[in-house]
């Protein structure tokens, strides 16, 4: 790619942009809160009752918002986060400067150390972004790389000083480090595979002490941290995927917080004087995802037949109580460049029928189905309610439920013609909420060049209004061509014991956990 000339003023104009990258974003709250930072120190425990279990808090292995708020955020923090308003913050990198179009030199917190010992530096910046970058390495999840597809080399400027080598000018460059927890280089290298399970270091304010598959975490205040104190001394995370196990762990006092309180549990837990519903609008947005390459979703009026198979507003009126919104576009109106004005797709089975029909299956056709248990809210009964309305609309659907990880593996090994998925834009940038659509893509290996070319516009473009633009007209390109069946909006539902203080449901959907006190 040739690259004029720029001027000092446009250099100083991008990297504002690129330092602001989030402020195209409205306002999610009154106030702006960024990194958990307690003013106070307690000598509590704090016990919570969480879905699904990462079965590694490695931050290149495990892949789900979940897994970085509760656990990973906590121990292994990124190079930058955001507030509330979408604004970029410093958190191991105090401050960043995009030096041309191709360069993003960053300016490391000094003094940092890891909870083995290891000093953080420029060097464990390296080592962890070319651990995501490397195909090398089996065990890393793969999926990460399509947030990180401008990033080319790092170079090691100082021990405090690291430069990205970007393949080509990219917005989202920066926001997208949010999703990268520093891992120590030495003790990951040795571990390799096992460093999730087996000796898990960060630079947060918690540290490892014992992992159950399948039942707890635990983890300690850190006493090196280099900022201010958590206020809990010890965290236990129990994985409670049951919804009605779950509630009855809150109400009988095993635990003080849960996530994805059931819909029909939340008017008598609103009501309890024992306990307390914080919840939140969220940019995670569920859908069905359709395997685009192959039979029969690679036909697109297949995949418009699932648009019309599904009834969104009973879906949101029966299983959430209202609680969700019916998803009128691909990505959150949270996000800049919304588009809420597109033509929206009506209830018709017999629709459905006739779209089968002109895609070559008069006769209707099997389909592989599959919906994870105790990931998402009332996931278990959303699978059993699409199959039975797939299934009145010409799909002879073969449906298969699972737990969070053997789930998400079939998914990505493609095991499923369709499935349910969701998505969190955590970044709060337009660029990570339709990474999906793009040739390469995990998931649904759906392929357009005119969306791909918009793709790259996008990330490349730096003025907020085209950007805005630019993205409305992607969410209405893969509205129409289907990759997708949008489903709706799924808030943050959390629960917590009336003796907790400090905790709050955010849209990112982080749990931040650092401030938050149980009272005697």
């Amino acid at each position: 790619m040739n690259h004029r000339r720029i001027s000092r003023r446009e250099l100083v104009s991008r990297a504002a942009a690129v330092a602001g990258a989030g402020i195209l974003g409205r306002d999610l709250t009154a106030a702006s809160v960024a990194w958990a930072a307690p003013s106070s120190t307690g000598s509590n425990e704090l016990v919570m009752g969480l879905t699904p279990d990462p079965t590694s808090i490695d931050p290149r292995v495990a892949y789900a918002t979940s897994m970085f708020g509760p656990v990973q955020q906590m121990m292994f923090q990124t190079l930058v986060f955001h507030d509330l308003r979408g604004q970029i913050t410093p958190l191991l990198a105090e401050r960043w400067e995009l030096v041309d179009p191709t360069h993003l030199k960053l300016y490391l917190r000094k003094g940092v150390k890891f909870q083995n010992g290891e000093p953080f530096n420029a060097e464990a910046v390296k080592f962890t972004l070319e651990s995501f970058l490397d195909n090398n390495l089996k065990f890393t999840q793969k999926a990460f790389q399509q947030f990180l597809p401008a990033i080319g080399s790092v170079q090691v400027v100082d021990d405090s000083t690291a430069v990205l080598v970007l393949k080509h000018p990219s917005r989202s460059a920066l926001s997208n480090l949010e999703i990268i927890g520093m891992v120590p280089p030495v003790q990951a290298a040795a571990d390799g595979a096992s460093f999730g399970t087996k000796h898990p270091a960060g630079t947060g304010p918690y540290r490892f002490v014992e992992y159950v598959p399948g039942v707890r975490w635990v983890l300690e205040r850190n006493p090196s941290y280099w900022g201010t104190p958590a206020r809990t001394d010890h965290v236990t995370i129990r994985f409670i995927p049951d919804d009605a196990a779950r509630v009855a762990s809150l109400e009988s006092g095993e635990v003080s917080i849960i996530d994805n309180v059931p819909p029909d549990s939340v008017a008598r837990l609103r009501a309890s004087t024992n306990e307390k519903i914080v919840s939140s609008n969220t940019t995670r947005i569920v859908y069905i995802e359709t395997r685009c390459d192959r039979a029969p979703f690679n036909v697109a009026k297949a995949r418009t037949a699932v648009n019309y198979a599904v009834d969104r507003a009973r879906i949101v009126g029966d299983l959430f109580q209202g609680h969700a919104q019916v998803a009128h576009s691909v990505y959150s109106p949270l996000i800049p460049g919304y588009n809420g004005s597109l033509p929206q797709y009506v209830y018709d089975p017999s629709t459905a029928k006739r779209l089968l029909s002109e895609a070559g299956y008069p006769n209707g056709v099997k389909i592989k189905f599959g919906y994870p248990t105790g990931r998402y809210l009332n996931d278990k009964a959303l699978g059993e309610v699409l199959t039975a309305q797939l299934s009145g609309a010409g799909f002879d659907v073969d449906a298969e439920t699972g737990e969070w990880g053997t789930y998400l593996g079939n998914a990505l090994g493609g095991k499923y013609d369709a499935y349910i998925l969701a998505i969190g834009t955590i970044t709060l940038d337009p660029g990570y909420a339709t990474t999906q659509f793009g040739t390469g893509a995990a998931f649904s290996k759906f392929s357009d060049p005119e969306i791909d070319a918009l793709l790259v516009q996008g990330d490349q473009t730096f003025d907020p209004g085209k950007v805005a633009a630019i993205y409305q007209k992607i969410q209405a390109l893969v509205w129409a061509r289907g990759p997708w069946a949008p489903l709706y909006f799924q808030p943050e539902l959390d629960a917590t014991s009336a003796k907790v203080s400090g905790y709050a449901a955010r849209p990112d959907e982080y749990v931040i956990f650092s401030s938050v006190v149980v009272n005697k």
